[in-house]
């Protein structure tokens, strides 16, 4: 299209949808070659909040024995656990701790967890 080109033509040369093609060509023409730059996808939105998720922190550093286990090992269970009583949101067990900490803890399931116990 730079180079005369119809949008058609740059299409078939690159292998991309007309539409697609239409799409950049209105962006080169509005924004200039910048608005070919990729932009960012915020994805999902965090279920806690930032103040959330450094309360959070906070609880998981006073260990699993202070917030009443029997153990002192924080599973996902146990986190997923603790996110859901104390601020009343429901993760699944096993992503809990990618999904809401940062930087990431890690965590371990042991065959009591499994087992349900505590």
């Amino acid at each position: 299209m730079l180079e005369g080109r119809t949008v058609a033509e740059v299409a078939r040369l690159v292998g991309a949808s007309w539409s697609a093609v239409k799409r950049w060509k209105v962006a080169v023409e509005k924004y200039g070659l910048d608005g070919l730059a990729a932009k960012p996808h915020p994805g999902k939105p965090r279920r806690l909040s930032q103040m959330q998720r450094q309360k959070l922190v906070e609880l998981l550093k006073r260990g699993p024995l202070k917030a009443g286990y029997e153990t002192n090992l924080w599973t996902c269970p146990r986190v997923a656990e603790l996110i859901r009583q104390h601020f009343g949101v429901a993760y699944h067990p096993a992503p809990c701790l990618e999904s809401v900490t940062q930087p990431r803890l890690e965590c371990a399931e042991t065959s009591a967890e499994s087992a349900g116990t505590r």
